[in-house]
C-alpha cells in the first residue's frame, strides 16, 4: 500500500500566515483606536495601546480579543520562518534560541492583553517588559543567522575571513558586499 504524503510549500505558507498576522494587527489596533477616539480624548503622543486595552466597552473588547488572536498567528508566523531559515543552513540551536524566545514574547503579548493595568499593574508591566525585550533579542537572534548565511553565500565563515576577504579582496581588484 503507497503511503500519502502532504507536500506543504512553505515559502507560500509563510507569506498567507504573514499576511494573515499583519493584517489581523492591524485592524485590530486601527478598530479599537477608532472606537477609543471616538469617546475619549486621544492624542499619538500621550495615549499608550494599554490605555485602549483598558478602557470598559468595546475598545478594550476588540483591542484585548484581537491582541490574543493574533498571538498564536505570531508563532506560527515564527515557526515557518525558522523553517524556512533552517532550509538555507540555519543550525538547531538557532532554531532552539528562536523558538523558546518567541514563546516568552507570545506570553508575553498574551499577559499585557489578558491582564490590563487596571486588574494588575505588577503583571501587566512585567508582561510588557517580557514582550518587548523578548523582542528585541529575537529579532537580534534573526538578523544574525541572516547575517551569517549572508556571509557565508560568499563563502565567510567567520568574522576574521570577512575581514581578510575584504582586504585582500579589494588589494586584488575583487570587490565583496
Amino acid at each position: 500500500m503507497k503511503k500519502k504524503t502532504a507536500n506543504i510549500n512553505l515559502a507560500k505558507m509563510l507569506r498567507v500566515v504573514g499576511i494573515i498576522g499583519v493584517v489581523l494587527g492591524f485592524t485590530t489596533v486601527l478598530w479599537s483606536l477608532c472606537l477609543y477616539a471616538s469617546a475619549n480624548p486621544f492624542s499619538f503622543f500621550e495615549t499608550y495601546l494599554s490605555d485602549i486595552g483598558n478602557k470598559p466597552g468595546w475598545p478594550q473588547v476588540v483591542f484585548n480579543s484581537g491582541m490574543l488572536l493574533s498571538a498564536p498567528v505570531r508563532y506560527l508566523f515564527l515557526t515557518l520562518l525558522v523553517m524556512q531559515l533552517m532550509n538555507f543552513g540555519a543550525s538547531r540551536s538557532f532554531a532552539v534560541a528562536a523558538l523558546i524566545t518567541g514563546a516568552f514574547v507570545v506570553i508575553g503579548s498574551i499577559g499585557v492583553s489578558a491582564i490590563p493595568y487596571s486588574l494588575h499593574l505588577k503583571m501587566h508591566m512585567m508582561s510588557a517588559l517580557i514582550y518587548f525585550f523578548g523582542v528585541v533579542i529575537l529579532q537580534t537572534i534573526i538578523a544574525v543567522q541572516e547575517w551569517r548565511a549572508y556571509l557565508q553565500h560568499f563563502g565567510v565563515y567567520y568574522l576574521s575571513d570577512f575581514r581578510n576577504a575584504y582586504v585582500h579582496g579589494r588589494q586584488s581588484g575583487r570587490h565583496y558586499p
